[in-house]
């Protein structure tokens, strides 16, 4: 079974599509295949169960993380609309109980709509991995690599300070006082630069790049993973 990607059928452009010229252009695209012209179709990889299940997990971890942020935002901006400027992490317990006391009651009524829905949200992320450090990032790239990239760099940043890129961009990550602006930058920095490297060293020196650059081995087999 040979399973290829969605292409366009009508390479001279002329506009004419049905059943028989649809078919005879992929009967005569699969024969120079066979014949052994892998450029005549885009072959794509069939995923396994256990690769689908994996791919569900992350797909559906990241839809709640969307409507979790969507709430946040409605909420945000109703308060605004009042003339209370918020950001979109009012429904913390530790801000939502200051609010609560400062809002006015039929305010709070509204925004009591979507607390706790925000709070079940948040909970489903947290319960759906180990761990996980939210941060919003640029929109350039593949999405869930580029997610990927930016968890293994917090978890680096975490639990290998010796780490090089630890070192230079550790004045701006856990720097308190530094401004969550200042802070996304750096992290995005940190998930390529750290790209550049496993590009750089898994080629060339495979067998010394956990001594080399200071990761532990099971760092290493989720950069592979995070590429793969």
């Amino acid at each position: 079974m040979i399973a290829g990607c969605p292409t366009s059928l009508d390479t001279r452009r002329a506009g004419v599509n049905n059943d028989r010229t649809d078919a005879l252009e992929l009967a005569t695209r699969l024969d120079r295949y066979r014949a052994g012209n892998d450029k005549a179709l885009s072959i794509v990889h069939v995923p396994t169960e256990a690769e689908e299940q994996k791919r569900a997990r992350k797909r559906q971890r990241q839809q709640l993380r969307e409507q979790r942020l969507s709430l946040a935002a409605q909420g945000r901006c109703l308060m605004l609309l009042n003339g209370r400027r918020e950001t979109n992490h009012w429904w913390k317990s530790g801000r939502w109980e200051v609010l609560k006391a400062t809002l006015e009651p039929w305010l709070v009524e509204r925004l009591e709509v979507f607390h706790p829905l925000i709070l079940a949200m948040d909970q489903a992320v947290r319960a759906s991995g180990e761990g996980h450090a939210d941060l919003s990032i640029t929109t350039s790239g593949n999405r869930r690599l580029r997610t990927e990239r930016v968890e293994l760099a917090w978890r680096i940043l975490l639990f290998q300070p010796r780490y090089y890129l630890v070192r230079k961009w550790h004045p701006v990550l856990l720097n308190p006082k530094a401004h969550a602006r200042a802070r996304k930058r750096a992290i995005v920095a940190f998930a390529r630069q750290l790209l550049v490297c496993q590009s750089l060293n898994l080629s060339l020196y495979p067998a010394h790049l956990p001594k080399s650059l200071g990761l532990p081995g099971v760092l290493v087999v989720l950069m592979v993973g995070f590429s793969a």
